[in-house]
Formats: structure tokens, C-alpha cells, sequence
């Protein structure tokens, strides 16, 4: 009696524990259940569900898994350090709320961790809070790039430090003097936490109707542990997927409709925010409750430029949300705005224009908005430097070399990749960074503005952008990051507010799965999660005219999802071009290389990667420089039909981008001789601009772009990633090879471009050469490519003659006539023509 009279008390009064451990219905019939205390007899009749007053008891238990202990929870003093320090002890990466590598409080201020790491290569951070919203970097900088760590082998016990009180950090094995050693025994590893958590699934004697969703549930579990019932996998039915295609606000100067899907919350308020002279007012307008649990309001009169956020109750909380179908928002993302999105259109911008290249047609060439002008040499305006409009900017050079957009004409590469430049994570605006850590989706970052307080602005100039680029017959691919959100969870996150533990991906207690490697995973099995994600790039094609995304750890999401984004993409713009990454941030692989056959999809061919670079970030080189990996190489060179592509269209044929080493660092490792390392890069690009499937260039490499060996660049500053326009004039001659490369392969090899079956077909080759015809109608072409060391002599296919027709040893190289043999020099990539 006692124990339902607490229940009761609870329910009447609206208090909750907020260290309740989350129970989930995931039908009308079932409860899945994580117990705080495993037990080793336990029946249905143990448990009680409160619903309201009423009660129900479970009809049938069954005992489905142990899962690992969940973490402890994220405290304002939790100290964490995420990187990969946790997965060599069998945590996650890259998690702040990890308990693998969670600090002790030693005293105030002051943090310590002592851990026994095998031999290897780290970097790690510095997180305060269980998020990444304080973190700190080298020499205790906020925000400031990541910590490495070489610990000899075979493996050391290391004491770790921080002291906030004094901003420092330190460790016993690269700081002896400011941390004593540890005692060294012993010696072995620190295992996980294997202690476990007990996971049931009750069966209801009834079906849980909508009015009771709507009401407070908890469980009781018979040991005296109450734990709220939240909706989760029920929201996946029919009757939950909203069909239509108007969620967040629609707009008209006369009245604005704002619509949003939260089926678990009791009420709903428009909070609306306009300002009017120099006085702003704020109404709390109640919404009402449609069909599918959309609520939905129209306010009349014109709310161009009007503040709004959504007030939701739920599960007895109530919680202030941005839309996370917002078209724009405030700077930091926690207010939305609504927009006549046809005042952010720039002069003479077409609805209609994008450009068209059939598949497989493309050279696609990788770029950040910042990195790209803010170097002064770029001779940018210098208020565009580092923006959307340095893209804008035409007929500017050094000393006869472009720069900027001209560039890239020049270049002749057909498509940017753009690295994300949708809204993310406010804590980093005004900080170096990749972007890979999206808040709102369907938001452009502001930072990239020339006012990043107007949204007006932001959108008008990342239009700008785009037209600019499609007028120089140059197609705009968006790199999206759909698979994780920043703020990672709790009620900065929008989504998490909106509908508690439905968009992302939890244990059966109700921790968030790292599949990504920072903290969250999107979970688009789910159908009003999966339809977020196609109406964002639907949006997308049709506001921004985009031309296509790279979607980032495309291998998190399902096939079922992929399939769908695709079918919804290509409705809008049959050109469109699409591919990702296939694979994770250490979570399952749903989407890996072969996933994408006959889906019109394309996928990052790291096995051609792997075969030319060797070590990503190590010095081991692999066919550039050794001539090793031959037959992986000439995998990659068919478009890797054989392996794990249905056509040569499915696979983005590459050698470096962003991550890991930048190539010429990388190929810095072999240590060559400058005109040697010219030749290596040049060879690696030539190789992928000879092979079927889509080529894709790391922007910057064919001018020598360098990162100082920094292999993860994501937060390191202008002095690390921008294009360094003054170096490349030291770069003109294989910027020049590049040029003509392209060229050859977009003039002269049409079917090397369409992927034609029967169009490559390889000869005998020196040890370390990998020779192939080209049948093209423009000619019979030879091809080849040297990865050694040394001169080679090839046997030439029988023809009257060959003629020299590009080599990566000279921009315009000697029209020479071989038969019989031709002598190759040294890491050189050769391309013949047959002449009569």
C-alpha cells in the first residue's frame, strides 16, 4: 500500500527522479525494461505499470540480453578524456561520457586517471560536463586541437592530471617532471567494465490506447526502482508517420502556419517573438493537435523576420525548442526565425539551374568554404576572405596564376565538394572547424557571412556561392553529416526536446549508442527520422539548388534509408549526384561497399586508396613508390567491378581528402627528392583520372598543399588548412599536369568517363608497372603507370607507332613516336596514342 500510495503521489504531483532509468514502449503491448538490479528469478507479476491512477500488470516476461553498465551520468564535473585512449580499453571513441577514461576529483579543481595503455598512437581531449560543450585542447586551450600521445611498446601505465585551477594539464610519460610515475606493475591493460544490466520485455494484457500515451507512466519493478515509460518504437507505426511535407513553418505575407511532430507531448505552445521599432514583444500562442501528433497554428499577419520557438510538455517536463525544420535561426541556433525565403534570393538567381553531367562524368574536387580564400595571397576582397562570396569573386591572380573561383575553371574540375556548411554546433561559430557537428540541418552556417547576425544575409550570400559557381559550369556538392547531431542530447538539443529518445539511437537503458565516434547516432530506421532526413535534402535541391551530397559515415545508415533518399533526391533533380562514406565512427555497418549496387548511389573506394597511399598517416607507401598492390590497383582502375561495385559510377575513385595525412605530407614520408615527390603526387592524381568511376581530388594537392603533418585538421586554424596561394606559385608545374590530365580524360576518353564495359583491358607488365589499353573512339590509348623507384621497359602493344600523348613529368611533353619498347622513368604515369 505504501509503495502505490508513493507512485501515486508521484504521478498527482508531477515530481520526477531525475536519476529514473528510462523505460521504453515499443508497441501498444510492450515495455522493454533495463533493471537497475539483476535478478536471478523474476516474473511478469513483479512488475506494475502506473498509467495516471490505474495500474496494469504484465501478462508474460521474457528475458531478452545483458547489456554493458551504462555510464554514469553526465554531471557539470564529470571530467572525461574522449579520443581514442577509451577503445584500446574497450570503450567507445571519442565519447565525453565515456567512463572508461573518467577522471577522479582529487581535490578541488584538480582531476587525475591513471591507465595502462598498449603501445600505439593517441589523440585525446580534454571534456568537462559529459559533453563536448567544454573541452580543451593542447597547452589547456578551449576548443584547441587534439592531444597525441606515443606510448612505446608494448605498453605503459601513464598518470594523467588536470588542474583547473591553474589551466593545466599533464602526464607522467611526456611530463615526468610535472607528474611522477606511476609504479609500472603491473603492466597489462585496463579492461572495460564488464558488470551487466538486466533487459526484459514485459507483455501487456491489453493494448496501450493514444489517451493513455499521453499520460504519465511509470514502472515499478518490484524492488522498490521506479522508472518512467517512454514512447519510443511505438512511434514507429503508420499511424505516427506524417505524410505530408509541411513541417516547420509555411509562409505567405498574409499568415505563416508552423507545424510539428511531437505525438508524445500533452500541449504544445508557438512561443513568438517580433520586434517592432526598437520594442520586442513575445506571445505564448497555444497549438492544437492534428492527426499523425502534429500540432500546428497559423498566425496571421506578415512574420517576415519574427523569432519563434516551440513549448513542449512532455513525459511532466516542459521544454523551449528551436524547429529542427527551421529555415533560418539565430546565431546560436536556439532561437528559429521565420523568413519569406524569396527575399534571401540573390539578383538573377533561376530556380531551375543546375548543371547537368551524365553520371560518372564528374571530377570532383574537395574544399572548405574558409580554407579556400582566407589566404590574402588569394587576393580576395578581404571582408569575402574565409565566406560564402569568396567564391564570387572573378579575375584575380598572381602573376598570371588564378586564384580563387577562376581557379578552379581553370582547373577544370566539375564539381566542388564543400565541406559541411550546414549550421553546426554553436559552441564552435566563432572557432576554426570542419563542421561536422550539425545542429540544425536545413540552416547554412553562419559564420561564413558577412553578417553572421543576419540569417537574411547568411542565406542570400551561401546562395551567392552556389550561382556563381553553376554560372562557371561548376556543380555544388554539399558534404552532410546526417548521421549525428551537436548538441549530442539533452535540452540544448533540439531534437531531443521535441520528442524524447525517438531520433537518436539508444541502449535498452537508454543510453545513446556512439556509433559515430562523437556521441550520438541519428536513427533513421525510424520513419519520422528517416523522413527528416528526406525532407532536408529535398529542401535542399529545391531552395538551394544544390547538385548533390556526400553524406558522411554513410555506412551508420540503413539500406532501406539510402534507398529512399535517393528515390526522393532524384525526383527532384535526375542528376543528381550522391555517395558516402561506407562506413562508421565505430558502431555496426548497415551501408558498407556493396550496399550501393544499382541504388544510383556511390560510394569512397578505400581499397584503391589503400593500394596507392599504403599507410594513411604512417610512412609505409604502397603503389606510389614501391610499385606494390598491383592487382588491388588495377581493381581500382575497372572501377572496382569485380569486388564490390555493380558499375564503375558506384565508386569514388580517390587518394586522399580532408582526413588523415594531406598527400603531399604523406608523401613527404618517403623521403624523395622534391622533383621526385612532384612526380609522386602527380602520379597518384593521374592514376585516378585514368581509371573508371568518379574521380575525386583532396583541392590544394596539385598546388602542394601541406598540413604541416597534421592528420586531423578539423580545428587546427588557418595556419594548417587554408590554401596556401603564394606557396603554389612553387607548384605551377603540377598544378599545370593535373589541368592537363583532366582535360585528357574529359576530352579524349569518353569511355573511360561512361564506365563502357571492355574499355580497359590490361597487358604484361614489368614488376611494379601496371600497363592497359583504353578503347575509346577517340583512339587506341596506352596507359603507363610506374610506381618504383626506377626506370622501367615496357613492351609496347603491337601498332605502326605510339605517340606520346601527356606524361606527368612535363605539362607539355615532347610529341615522341615509340615502338617495340618505351623506357618509363621513375614513379611517371605515361598515356600513348596510336598513330598510323
Amino acid at each position: 500500500m505504501r509503495r502505490f500510495l508513493t507512485i501515486f503521489l508521484l504521478l498527482i504531483t508531477g515530481q520526477v527522479f531525475a536519476d529514473l532509468t528510462p523505460v521504453f514502449l515499443d508497441s501498444r503491448t510492450e515495455i522493454t525494461v533495463s533493471l537497475p538490479t539483476p535478478r536471478e528469478k523474476i516474473e511478469a507479476k513483479d512488475f506494475i505499470l502506473y498509467i495516471d491512477h490505474h495500474k496494469l500488470i504484465p501478462s508474460k516476461l521474457k528475458v531478452v540480453d545483458y547489456a554493458k553498465k551504462p555510464n554514469s551520468p553526465a554531471t557539470p564535473d564529470k571530467v572525461v578524456l574522449p579520443g581514442t585512449l577509451a577503445p584500446a580499453l574497450g570503450g567507445n571513441a571519442w565519447d565525453p561520457n565515456d567512463d572508461t577514461t573518467r577522471m577522479t576529483q582529487v581535490s578541488p579543481g584538480i582531476y587525475e586517471l591513471t591507465l595502462t595503455l598498449p603501445g600505439g598512437e593517441y589523440d585525446f581531449k580534454l571534456a568537462k560536463g559529459g559533453s563536448w560543450a567544454q573541452n580543451w585542447g593542447i597547452d589547456f586551450k578551449p576548443d584547441g586541437q587534439n592531444i597525441h600521445l606515443t606510448v612505446p611498446q608494448p605498453s605503459r601505465t601513464i598518470k594523467f592530471v588536470a588542474n583547473f585551477n591553474a589551466s593545466t594539464f599533464f602526464n607522467s610519460l611526456t611530463h615526468p617532471d610535472k607528474v611522477a610515475p606511476p609504479a609500472q606493475n603491473p603492466v597489462k591493460p585496463q579492461t572495460q567494465d564488464t558488470r551487466k544490466i538486466q533487459t526484459v520485455i514485459l507483455t501487456l494484457p491489453r493494448a496501450i490506447t493514444n489517451k493513455e500515451m499521453l499520460q504519465h507512466m511509470m514502472l515499478s519493478n518490484g524492488s522498490y526502482e521506479y522508472q518512467v515509460v517512454y514512447a519510443r518504437d511505438v512511434l514507429s507505426t503508420p499511424e505516427f508517420t506524417y505524410p505530408k511535407n509541411d513541417l516547420g513553418p509555411t509562409y505567405s505575407p498574409g499568415k505563416t502556419t508552423f507545424k510539428v511532430w511531437s505525438p508524445v507531448s500533452n500541449n504544445v505552445f508557438l512561443r513568438l517573438k517580433q520586434t517592432a521599432g526598437n520594442a520586442t514583444a513575445e506571445t505564448l500562442l497555444p497549438m492544437k493537435r492534428g492527426g499523425y501528433g502534429v500540432w500546428y497554428i497559423t498566425v496571421l499577419g506578415d512574420l517576415h523576420g519574427s523569432h519563434y520557438q516551440y513549448r513542449l510538455t512532455s513525459y511532466q517536463k516542459t521544454r523551449d525548442a528551436a524547429d529542427i525544420y527551421a529555415r533560418a535561426a539565430t546565431q546560436d541556433s536556439t532561437w528559429s526565425l521565420v523568413l519569406d525565403m524569396d527575399k534571401t534570393n540573390p539578383f538573377n538567381w533561376d530556380g531551375n539551374n543546375y548543371q547537368t553531367y551524365p553520371p560518372n562524368d564528374q571530377v570532383i574536387y574537395e574544399l572548405h568554404v574558409r580554407d579556400f580564400t582566407i589566404d590574402p595571397a588569394s587576393k580576395v576582397n578581404p571582408a569575402w576572405r574565409g565566406k560564402y562570396l569568396g567564391f564570387t569573386q572573378q579575375s584575380l591572380n598572381i602573376n598570371g596564376f588564378p586564384t580563387g573561383i577562376d581557379y578552379l575553371k581553370w582547373l577544370g574540375v566539375t564539381d566542388v565538394h564543400i565541406l559541411p556548411f550546414q549550421n553546426f554546433n554553436p559552441d564552435h561559430s566563432t572557432n576554426y572547424n570542419w563542421g561536422y557537428e550539425t545542429t540544425l540541418f536545413n540552416v547554412p552556417e553562419e559564420q561564413y557571412s558577412t553578417n553572421p547576425a543576419d540569417p537574411l544575409t547568411t542565406i542570400r550570400e551561401a546562395k551567392d556561392m552556389i550561382k556563381f559557381l553553376h554560372q562557371n559550369g561548376i556543380r555544388v556538392i554539399q558534404d552532410v553529416v546526417y548521421n549525428h547531431t551537436v548538441p549530442t542530447h539533452g535540452e540544448r538539443s533540439a531534437f531531443d526536446s521535441t520528442v524524447p529518445y525517438y531520433y537518436f539511437r539508444t541502449d535498452n537503458a537508454g543510453n545513446l549508442l556512439n556509433e559515430s565516434g562523437v556521441g550520438n547516432a541519428f536513427a533513421d530506421e525510424r520513419p519520422m527520422a528517416r523522413k527528416f532526413v528526406r525532407d532536408s535534402l529535398v529542401y535542399w535541391l529545391e531552395e538551394y539548388n544544390l547538385d548533390g551530397f556526400r553524406f558522411d559515415l554513410l555506412g551508420m545508415h540503413t539500406p532501406e534509408s539510402v534507398k529512399d533518399w535517393a528515390k526522393a533526391c532524384r525526383d527532384v533533380n535526375p542528376n543528381v549526384l550522391l555517395y558516402g562514406e561506407p562506413w562508421t565512427g565505430g558502431g555496426p555497418l548497415r551501408f558498407g561497399k556493396g550496399a550501393q549496387r544499382n541504388l544510383g548511389v556511390a560510394v569512397f573506394n578505400d581499397d584503391f586508396r589503400n593500394a596507392l597511399r599504403g599507410e594513411l598517416d604512417g610512412p609505409a607507401p604502397g603503389f606510389i613508390g614501391t610499385g606494390q598492390n598491383v592487382e588491388a590497383v588495377k581493381q581500382g582502375i575497372l572501377g572496382s567491378i569485380n569486388t564490390f561495385a555493380a558499375k564503375p559510377s558506384e565508386s569514388i575513385n580517390y587518394v586522399s581528402a580532408h582526413d588523415n595525412l594531406a598527400l603531399n605530407d604523406k608523401i613527404a614520408l618517403l623521403n624523395l627528392s622534391s622533383e621526385l615527390q612532384k612526380r609522386a603526387q602527380t602520379l597518384a592524381t593521374a592514376t585516378i583520372l585514368l581509371s573508371q568511376g568518379i574521380p575525386f581530388l583532396e583541392g590544394g594537392a596539385e598546388i602542394g598543399r601541406t598540413k604541416g603533418g597534421n592528420h586531423n585538421s578539423y580545428n587546427a586554424g588557418d595556419a594548417a588548412n587554408r590554401f596556401d596561394w603564394q606557396r603554389a606559385q612553387s607548384f605551377r608545374d603540377t598544378a599545370e599536369i593535373t589541368r592537363a590530365f583532366i582535360q585528357l580524360r574529359n576530352t579524349m576518353l569518353p569511355e573511360l568517363r561512361s564506365g563502357k564495359p571492355g574499355t580497359i583491358s590490361f597487358t604484361d607488365a614489368p614488376e611494379g608497372v601496371v600497363t592497359y589499353r583504353i578503347n575509346s573512339s577517340e583512339g587506341q590509348f596506352f596507359v603507363i603507370l610506374n610506381g618504383t623507384l626506377e626506370s622501367k621497359s615496357v613492351t609496347l602493344p603491337p601498332a605502326a607507332r605510339w605517340k606520346t600523348v601527356q606524361t606527368n613529368e612535363a605539362v607539355n611533353p615532347p610529341q615522341e613516336f615509340s615502338q617495340g619498347t618505351r623506357r618509363v622513368a621513375p614513379l611517371t604515369a605515361t598515356v600513348l596514342i596510336a598513330s598510323p
